[in-house]
Formats: structure tokens, sequence, C-alpha cells
């Protein structure tokens, strides 16, 4: 008689030794594996940075080259400056080619996308670079270079800050290291790049071609401590305080040193009083300097008016840019 039941077959013990000496393979292989990878993936990352480090190296030198043609464009000419820059704009054309041809590592392909940003806005400026400085030192209406040369300085600021990214976003590529490669910056003061600064500049250069005395000063910029909080009715509305403090910009836009040049700053309150501080700086053509002015009380919750001149000087006929009015409420504590 045959039985329901049938009888169920035993596995032998060597299957189920043999399944676990494979999983014990497998996770060993994994482990080995991983630990060969990481220094492939080190040398890889080293390789990388190895490579682009003389082109940032470059591109750096092309930026001391650019402000050191900015700061000598009365000296050196307009064919001269014209030769230095297309040398300069060649080179960060070819720093950019370099740096597009690179194969990062996959982990750093992103952070590699931040350099390659930063050599396009070089190379790109670079070149409007020398349109613009030959504006300057041309017949092209000063406030039309002004407003080209103050782009290119802002699309320059950008592409440090662009670059100082691309630092941070480097991978630890040795032990408590995470910066191996030098810092790049084209631009050292970025205030040398807004309007004002630039509009002071051209002056400058233009007056430096003629060999016609120019004797010409400007207030730059004026910026108050304590900075204003908002408006009112057209005036700047400062937080409580006592007493106002000033820097001030002043720039020499001719073509001669002047010396011993007086530098005021005048609040006059809606009654008529007035209370002045005076300060004196030398500037040699072209040069800016910031001159700081304190200790003028105020008056809460009244409408005053700061106004800040420089000048003039001796032989100065064009003085419309010697000063600058700052209407301005106090508010009250």
């Amino acid at each position: 008689m045959v039985s329901a039941r049938r009888r169920r077959r035993r596995r032998p013990r060597w299957l189920f030794l043999l399944l676990a000496l494979t999983v014990v393979v497998l996770v060993i292989n994994a482990a080995a594996s991983s630990r060969s990878h990481g220094p492939a993936k080190r040398l890889a990352n080293l390789t990388y940075v190895d490579t682009m480090r003389p082109e940032i190296e470059r591109s750096t030198q092309d930026g001391a080259d650019l402000a050191d043609v900015q700061q000598q464009a009365a000296k050196l000419g307009r064919e001269a400056v014209s030769k230095r820059l297309a040398q300069i704009a060649t080179d960060a054309a070819g720093v950019l080619k370099a740096v597009e041809g690179a194969k990062p590592p996959p982990e750093m392909r992103t952070s590699h996308s931040l350099l390659l940003s930063t050599m396009y806005i070089r190379s790109l400026q670079a070149n409007a670079m020398k349109d613009a400085l030959i504006g300057a030192l041309g017949t092209s209406p000063a406030q039309e270079v002004v407003a080209k040369m103050t782009a290119i300085g802002s699309d320059l600021v950008t592409a440090d800050r662009t670059y100082a990214v691309f630092l941070r976003a480097l991978p630890k590529l040795q032990a408590g290291t995470t910066r191996v490669l030098p810092p790049s910056r084209w631009i050292a003061d970025p205030d040398g790049w807004t309007a004002p600064s630039l509009g002071v500049f051209v002056q400058s250069l233009r007056a430096s071609t003629t060999l016609t005395p120019v004797d010409d000063v400007a207030v730059v910029l004026v910026t108050i401590d304590p900075a204003a909080v908002g408006t009112d009715a057209g005036s700047q509305l400062l937080p409580p305080t006592k007493t106002l403090h000033m820097q001030i910009v002043v720039g020499n836009v001719g073509n001669a040193v002047e010396k011993h040049v007086p530098v005021t700053a005048t609040l006059t309150t809606s009654t008529g009083g007035t209370e002045t501080v005076r300060d004196f700086a030398d500037l040699a053509p072209g040069q800016r300097a910031t001159v700081l002015l304190g200790g003028l009380k105020t008056t809460p919750d009244d409408r005053s008016t700061l106004t800040v001149a420089v000048g003039p000087v001796p032989g100065e006929t064009a003085t419309t840019d010697n000063t600058k009015i700052v209407p301005l409420v106090v508010r009250g504590a």
C-alpha cells in the first residue's frame, strides 16, 4: 500500500554550504572593488586639478595684465592699448578652449561647469574691454563708455564670485584639505568699477591726452553713517543719531597734480543753522581718495540738507561735479 504522503526530498547540506560560500565571495569582491576604486577616484580627481591649475594661473595673469593696461592707458596710447588688449583677449580665449576640452571625473562635472562659466565670462569681457578702452581714449560719448565699462566690471565681478563657488564645490582631495587650487580674481576693487568711479577714470584719461593743463576735481561718492533706512518725501531717512559721519570719495579728473584740495561737508537745518567739517587731500591725475569726515550734530525730525564739496582748485572751470547735495531727515528717538 502506497502512503498518501509523499516523502519530501532533503536537499544536500553541501548545497547550502555552496550558497553561503557564494555570498561571502560576493561580499569580499564588492569590498575589494570599493577599496580599489578609492585610489583610482582620487587619482582621477588630482589629475583633473593638476590639468586645470596652469590654466587658472594663466587666467589670473590675464586679469592682472588687464588691470595694468587700464592703469597705464594714458601712457600707452591707443595703438599699444589695442595691441595689448588683443593679446589678453587671445590668451583668455585659449584658456576657455582648454577648460572646454577638459574631461572632469564624474563627481567634478558640476563644479567644472562653474569653472567653465568663469572662463567664458572672462573671455567675453576681455574682448569687450578692448572696444571700451579704445572708446575711452577716443571721442565716443563719455556716458556711453562709462555704461559699457560698468557692465563689463559687473560681469567680471560675477565671474570672480563664480570661481569662488567653484573652489568651495571641490571635493576633498587630501585629508583635511578642501582647497588645492589657487584663488583667482580679475577685479581687486569692485568700487573702482562703479559708474561714478569710472566716470572719473574716463574724464582723467581724456584729459591726459592733451598737453594743455586741465585742473578738475570731483565728488565721486558720499556714504553716510548711519545708513539710511528709507526715504521720506524725497529725503533720506536716517535712524536716530546725534552726529553724522561721512565717507567721501573724491577724484582728480584733470591732468595736473592737485595739492591740499579742500573737502568739506556742511549740514544746514530747516531754520538756516549750519555746521561744517573739513579736511584736505592730495590727488594725482586720475587718482581717487577717500576722506572721512564726521561730528556734524543732527536735529531730530528736521528736514536738513547735507552739502559735500571738493575744491574748487586754482584754474578749475568745470565745477558742476564738485558738489553733491543730500536732503535728509533724522528720525526722532
